[in-house]
């Protein structure tokens, strides 16, 4: 968390004038839907873009050189996670099984699958046919959601070190070999 705090320090210095439009990049998602869906504030919403990934990068470089080298590729890092009402769980599952289908329309492939009485989790991949452009993570069980987007070139075998180093829900729960 603290790391997440020292970057987020610089912000104010990443001013450029010129935004980028993630909407047009293969691995987003508009997640800003899903606000919509619930009455009280996020838990945790955060938001990274390059250039802090890059700046963060290059401050792992030592620590973690694994990390760094995957946090240059990418674009955005996009995380909301909700407190969730007994009232609210339906609804939200219901949107999560209408984004599913948006997704597989838009040839995003799902490969976690996980539905049972306190828990559904979604977790996609998109692909340009050589990389792995976008990661999303659709989870809510009974006390909290969380919904996950990653934007840029991204490393399989390390994408489950990145919830340990920003305190990304659900992250370490994606395991490849």
């Amino acid at each position: 968390m603290k790391r997440i705090i020292i970057l987020l320090c610089f912000v104010p210095l990443l001013v450029f004038g010129q935004e980028t439009d993630f909407s047009k990049m293969a691995g987003y998602i508009d997640l800003d839907e899903l606000t919509k869906l619930f009455n009280s504030e996020a838990v945790t919403e955060v938001e990274i873009q390059n250039p802090l990934l890059s700046m963060a990068a290059d401050m792992m470089e030592e620590e973690d050189p694994k990390v760094s080298s995957m946090l240059k590729t990418l674009q955005l890092i996009k995380v909301y996670t909700f407190e969730n009402t007994v009232d609210q769980i339906k609804d939200i599952k219901a949107y999560i099984e209408e984004l599913d289908g948006k997704l597989s329309s838009r040839k995003w492939n799902r490969f976690v699958k996980v539905r049972d009485e306190n828990e559904t989790t979604y977790v996609y991949l998109k692909n340009d046919g050589k990389k792995v452009k976008g990661l999303t993570v659709l989870s809510v069980d009974n006390d909290e959601s969380t919904f996950v987007n990653i934007v840029g070139d991204i490393d399989l075998k390390n994408i489950s070190s990145l919830g340990g180093q920003f305190n990304i829900p659900k992250m370490d729960s994606i395991q490849t070999r």
